[in-house]
């Protein structure tokens, strides 16, 4: 399914025909994906940021998040972060242009909370599993047990937990690390491998057109595929390294994977508290790195948007704050955030179905296939013999 912002033929370079077609012929009406592979093959585009959430995975077998999720039933327009602090959901306050190096990132938050009235999910932000009542805690079980018996969920009705968003709460992980540790066995990098859709985004910086991708994933499927760091902005954090979530003192992130591979819960040797992988929760600090997006969407020609909910704040208004001359491409199972909106901005696109379907058809109109195939096919030598060294060391240390 297509919907573009331009009912009409994108005006070419100087050298084409710009004149109006005879009136016995009709405009030809291109989809998204061709209205954007016309301006990428005519080199407008050559800063595009790709914008990506959980659904770039899925083809790699990880679950989308909120696949198993129950729907919701009301975006909320303020809600508390820790601290009191409050993140406004389409305020139209521009962020101003920070320091990378001694500021920090704004509070990872959800403007949506599952399957609760508005007035139900404010009242229980602040909530820690020790202050739920007995009528809370039953209703937000039933509401996990109902709904989440597949995919990362599957196996952690166990744990009781008030409801799936909670296992990435900072103040429950706090309480009760268990059921993070749990789902963490199956989302460490080396279980999965990237898929196409990782490809045609590395296929996009050998090409020099990317000026950055920033993910929403945790999974390190980007970097395992080939994405360098610097065009990398995890900004959700990642598994790489490790630290305590208290004292923030680091910690060896293979001791940690460690522990928590054998069911085990690594202790900061500071204070005793708890550490975890470097993934951010809701209530923490984004990566300082978040912050190139001062730099880096001013400066985009071309916006692509691929499997995300963009219901994540601040991540979703990213999405936002390029210029409103510059292209905007959303590669999605649903239209999402303001690209709901009516009308669109001039220069928007959506494609909507399976991602992996629209991003192949994309690199064929690109004529790229064959290239991403071939990285694939070379990648996936270099995965497999890291893969087999690193099996080597751990059973050469047991």
């Amino acid at each position: 399914m297509s919907v573009t912002g331009l009912e009409r033929l994108i005006k070419p370079d100087s050298g084409e025909s710009s004149h109006d077609p005879p009136s016995n012929q009709k405009p030809v009406s291109q989809s998204g994906l061709e209205a954007v592979v016309r301006l990428i093959k005519l080199g407008r585009c050559k800063n595009i940021v790709v914008v990506a959430g959980a659904g770039i995975s899925t083809a790699s077998g990880i679950p989308d998040f909120r696949h198993t999720a129950p729907k919701r039933r009301k975006a909320l327009q303020e809600r508390p972060c820790s601290k009191g602090r409050l993140l406004i959901q389409g305020s139209n306050k521009q962020t101003p242009p920070v320091d990378v190096r001694d500021k920090k990132a704004p509070r990872c938050v959800e403007t949506m909370q599952p399957g609760l009235p508005v007035e139900a999910a404010i009242k229980n932000t602040a909530e820690t599993p020790e202050t739920h009542s007995k009528a809370n805690t039953s209703r937000f079980s039933h509401t996990f047990t109902n709904n989440s018996r597949t995919g990362l969920y599957a196996n952690l009705e166990k744990y009781n937990i008030p409801y799936p968003e909670s296992i990435f709460n900072i103040d429950y992980f706090s309480n009760d690390p268990l059921p993070f540790f749990s789902l963490a066995k199956s989302l460490y990098p080396g279980n999965h491998r990237p898929n196409y859709i990782h490809y045609f985004i590395r296929m996009l910086h050998q090409k020099g057109l990317l000026l950055r991708m920033y993910t929403q994933n945790i999974d390190g499927l980007e970097k395992s595929c080939g994405i360098p760091e610097d065009k990398l902005v995890e900004a959700h954090g990642s598994f790489a390294t490790a630290s305590c979530h208290l004292c923030y003192t680091p910690y060896p992130a293979q001791e940690a994977k460690e522990a928590i591979m054998n069911d085990k819960i690594p202790t900061c040797s500071f204070c005793a508290a708890t550490v975890k992988p470097d993934v951010v929760f809701f209530g923490e600090d984004l990566p300082q790195k978040y912050f190139l997006n001062t730099e880096d969407f001013p400066k985009a020609d071309l916006l692509l948007v691929m499997g995300t909910s963009l219901q994540i704040e601040p991540f979703a208004s990213l999405v936002n704050t390029v210029r409103p001359s510059v292209p905007r491409l959303l590669l999605n199972r649903n239209a999402v955030g303001s690209f709901t909106k009516v009308p669109l901005r001039k220069k928007d696109f959506i494609e909507l179905g399976n991602l992996e379907d629209l991003v192949r058809r994309f690199a064929q109109l690109l004529d790229w296939n064959e290239d991403i195939e071939d990285i694939m096919r070379a990648q996936e030598t270099v995965i497999s013999n890291a893969s087999f060294c690193q099996q080597s060391e751990l059973q050469t240390r047991s």
